[in-house]
């Protein structure tokens, strides 16, 4: 009975130690006062909301408690000023870490913003029954990218051997310079790789592939 008795008392303990502090904590953030300089963002291209790619559309707003002018350093040699409830946008065209400061009279804060390269996804869409059959079932390969600056793009694509347009089936395909080359039937059994290269806005991006199982009936 008494070892009941003292683990129920150790439990009150432990439960009116955690209210407390937790109370306490948010107590503390909500009388924390305003930092001098300090600022938040987020993308807001609606393609990018979750990650951070190149040429996304990054919107910053100052919480900062100084009043004075603002100077954002985006560390990629761009300098823009705003005033203190004035949001400004920027986008990087590089991958990698970026260090973007906020000075405001004198004082500056820097946080760092991890900006992804962007990557084509390569898919091959449905068909009916699930096979692709050999020198007969049409194969439309989908492409996904973001370009959230509507850059220009320029598509190479690479096919394996025996790869065929649909409709022209005397000529094998080897290469296509364009956004879709359109249906392809493949004359060759198993998983045919079919590749793409990426220029957008004259800068290539990570080449991107896809695997396309061709059977028999």
């Amino acid at each position: 009975m008494k070892t009941k008795k003292c683990i129920k008392q150790w439990l009150f303990v432990v439960l009116v130690g955690f209210f407390a502090v937790s109370c306490f904590d948010d107590i503390t953030k909500q009388n924390l006062p305003p930092m001098p300089v300090a600022f938040t963002y987020k993308a807001i291209d609606n393609d990018c909301l979750l990650d951070f790619y190149i040429y996304t559309t990054i919107q910053f707003i100052s919480t900062s408690s100084l009043q004075g002018e603002h100077t954002w350093n985006f560390g990629d040699g761009t300098i823009v000023t705003s005033e203190r409830n004035e949001p400004v946008t920027h986008y990087f065209s590089a991958a990698g870490n970026h260090n973007v400061t906020l000075t405001v009279e004198g004082r500056s804060r820097r946080q760092s913003i991890m900006i992804q390269d962007i990557v084509p996804i390569l898919s091959v869409e449905p068909v009916e029954g699930g096979i692709h059959v050999v020198l007969e079932t049409p194969v439309n390969i989908l492409v996904e990218f973001p370009n959230p600056q509507n850059l220009s793009v320029e598509y190479t694509w690479f096919f394996p051997p025996r790869a065929f347009r649909e409709n022209d089936l005397d000529n094998a395909i080897v290469t296509y310079e364009g956004e879709h080359p359109g249906a392809l039937i493949f004359g060759n059994v198993g998983l045919q790789q079919v590749r793409l290269r990426i220029r957008l806005g004259g800068r290539p991006l990570r080449e991107a592939h896809v695997l396309i199982p061709i059977g028999f009936v």
